[in-house]
């Protein structure tokens, strides 16, 4: 649970950085080319049409187009380039707008690219907590995580059912919750063994640590199909994961009750 709390809170922070970073936002150093894409707003496009307004005056950061592509989904026409960063480029932001020739000016792409003098500026200035002091991409290392917490979860979910069915192989169940109700002196015991396994009203159970060690005893007092009850005093050692024993009997006391 702990690794898949981790992942989910890194998967949170990668969407917070990005929601913070803004839409169409490239951040980028000296000497590096970014690969982009985006549709065609107009049927029939040639190279020619293809507009690129926001290229910085010294040619250091400039907007490349390659070429024109359908898309894998749609087959709608997209557009393919490269954002090229030279190896002295002015710091700071520039802002890019790609349009084409007879195209509604609603459809102008916007971009904004941000120059970092370094990798080490470009992560201290990262909106996201896992790239600055992590440097890692947090979307990618939240992939990793997320189903490294699903596999243990599930090899967890298998050694459970494993104790579990050696424990009743040998008449014992095991403990998965207690409850104290406020000022009560009592506090609820629940294991997972009833009905089904042959539990009834006033049997007698005792408690054990996974060590062995003797914790506490007490009667059933509640019996469904698939577990049970004990009502234990609220100092009781007993806690979750640890073994039941059911004597095969009521107890004693129990049994003069229902004589009674």
């Amino acid at each position: 649970m702990v690794v898949f709390l981790a992942g989910f809170a890194i998967l949170v922070d990668g969407l917070a950085a990005e929601m913070r970073r803004g839409p169409n936002r490239l951040d980028v150093t000296a000497n590096s080319e970014t690969a982009l894409s985006g549709p065609i707003p107009v049927k029939k496009a040639e190279l020619e049409d293809f507009y690129v307004q926001g290229d910085a005056p010294d040619g250091q950061v400039k907007l490349i187009l390659d070429d024109f592509f359908a898309s894998y989904w749609f087959g709608s026409g997209m557009w393919r380039g490269r954002l090229v960063v030279g190896d002295n480029p002015g710091l700071g932001e520039y802002p890019f707008t790609i349009e084409f020739k007879d195209a509604p000016a609603r459809s102008a792409q916007q971009y904004r690219v941000v120059v970092w003098p370094n990798m080490t500026a470009l992560r201290e200035g990262s909106q996201s907590w896992v790239m600055r002091h992590l440097d890692w991409n947090p979307f990618g290392l939240a992939a990793i995580v997320i189903p490294c917490a699903l596999v243990l979860g599930l090899f967890n979910f298998l050694l459970g059912r494993h104790w579990a069915h050696s424990l009743a192989a040998h008449g014992y169940g095991e403990v998965f919750k207690t409850i104290r109700a406020k000022d009560s002196p009592i506090m609820e015991v629940s294991f997972g063994m009833g009905e089904q396994q042959g539990i009834h009203l006033g049997q007698y159970c005792y408690f054990y640590a996974p060590d062995g060690v003797y914790a506490d005893e007490g009667a059933v007092v509640m019996v469904e199909k698939g577990h049970s009850a004990v009502n234990l005093d609220k100092d009781t050692k007993v806690t979750s994961g640890h073994v039941v024993y059911p004597v095969r009997e009521a107890c004693p006391a129990a049994k003069s009750e229902e004589s009674a």
